[in-house]
């Protein structure tokens, strides 16, 4: 069974898929063309404003109305994406907003003083370097003795 915007040409072991650019827009088309390129040669003709042709030669011995089927699914997983894409947008520019925000709104106050003068690996301008006083095995008190 193929669709109505495939065909098949088992001869040259190519399927012709048929995009509507009004349904699809070409960016849609490239994407999804995009994904196949492991697989198939991908040729891309017709006028982008009426109806755009995808071909797709397969690089071995396919399935051609499988390879066809799979265009169209891809077509609507790319359509989805941007669908998608634009009704979050306002969310994510607002998420990066105030990432960027939080991270340069800090008072001068909290951030750290940094040394003024050449650091050293001896220095400690923060005050964390304690000695160690790490736990005396019963063998050393042993040998103390």
């Amino acid at each position: 069974m193929a669709s109505e915007n495939i065909e098949i040409d088992r001869k040259d072991n190519v399927v012709a898929v048929t995009v509507d650019p009004k349904i699809y827009p070409l960016d849609t088309i490239l994407s999804a063309a995009y994904v196949f390129i492991d697989d198939a040669y991908v040729v891309i003709t017709g006028d982008p404003n009426q109806e755009v042709v995808v071909k797709l030669k397969g690089k071995q011995k396919c399935n051609l109305a499988e390879l066809g089927r799979n265009f169209n699914n891809e077509l609507l997983n790319y359509a989805f994406y941007a669908v998608q894409t634009a009704r979050t947008m306002p969310i994510r520019t607002a998420l990066v907003q105030r990432a960027f925000f939080m991270h340069s709104a800090k008072p001068a106050m909290q951030r750290a003083a940094v040394p003024k003068k050449e650091a050293s690996y001896l220095d400690d301008p923060y005050g964390i370097r304690k000695p160690y006083r790490g736990k005396k095995s019963a063998r050393s008190k042993e040998r103390r003795k």
